[in-house]
């Protein structure tokens, strides 16, 4: 099962290639801790718009230093969200998870609306939107 939570055949299906053309990419898929984050956020764009959208998540942004392009190798990735409402800590959490396993790597995700006053005006300055 690929982070996205489809099979092979599901995502092959989805992009209108065959399953063995997607099993040899990902065979050969560099291993996503070894990609400078900035990149890899640029590959990821197309999934994580699709998970936000497809689990009810909206204006998915990132901030920090990605969003500065002042990234290094080390960084991690910052995303903020305007979660679905009512949507429990414990389903947040999976989101992220889910997030984390498209990049690879930890990442730090937040709610608008979420972090403490006078920091959320901060994020929302430098955020740029997905």
């Amino acid at each position: 099962m690929l982070a996205t939570g489809l099979s092979q055949q599901q995502t092959a299906r989805e992009l209108g290639i065959s399953q063995p053309a997607v099993s040899q990419q990902l065979k050969f898929a560099p291993d996503p801790g070894q990609i400078h984050p900035e990149l890899l956020l640029e590959a990821a764009v197309p999934i994580l718009t699709k998970l936000a959208a497809d689990h009810g998540y909206e204006n998915l942004a990132v901030f920090g230093s990605a969003a500065r392009r002042e990234a290094c190798m080390d960084s991690d990735i910052d995303l903020i969200v305007n979660s679905p409402e009512g949507t429990s800590s414990v389903d947040f959490i999976r989101f992220k998870q889910l997030i984390e396993k498209v990049f690879g790597r930890d990442i730090d995700l937040v709610d608008f609306g979420g972090s403490k006053p006078g920091l959320d005006d901060d994020i929302r300055r430098e955020a740029v939107s997905l």
